[in-house]
């Protein structure tokens, strides 16, 4: 797969004329179609958790409109003064989900994909305040206080 500057040195022979800032533009736009990824996939993979999967749900593809309205759906129902996001797939929904932060006492921790929970209690665990967490993705069920935009079927 090409990179930026491979991508870059293609077009700066076609669009000589044209300002640097739009070479550099239309190859980042092109990198990001060469980088698209779906955000389920099949295969043999290892989770976060350490478990075997035949199955993936990389959020890392979402885009920041779909970070940003997964923020807006869990806003809509947990009040919170904190967010914490669990490294790294929490990390785009806490940075969402900040704007939407009120004077409450409630820490939110949140993360992309739920598997066993034991990130989610282990943060959880490191705060006297009241906690709730909120989760995208469940693959399997939750403990009361988290939360899943999307809980998929236990199998």
């Amino acid at each position: 797969m090409p990179d930026i500057e491979d991508i870059k040195k293609i077009l700066d022979g076609y669009l000589k004329p044209m300002a640097d800032y739009c070479v550099d533009d239309i190859a980042q736009q092109i990198l990001q179609l060469f980088e698209q990824q779906p955000l389920f996939r099949l295969g043999d993979f290892t989770l976060h958790s350490g478990d075997k999967s035949r199955w993936l749900i990389d959020c890392s593809v979402l885009s920041d409109e779909d970070w940003n309205t997964l923020a807006y759906m869990i806003q809509e129902s947990i009040t919170f003064g904190k967010v914490i996001g669990i490294p790294k797939g929490g990390l785009k929904l806490a940075s969402a989900l900040e704007q939407y932060k009120s004077d409450s006492n409630i820490t939110l921790v949140v993360d992309d994909v739920f598997t066993t929970g034991k990130s989610m209690e282990e943060e959880r665990a490191k705060h006297t305040e009241p906690t709730l967490g909120a989760v995208i993705f469940a693959r399997s069920a939750c403990a009361s206080w988290i939360h899943p935009v999307f809980q998929l079927p236990a199998c």
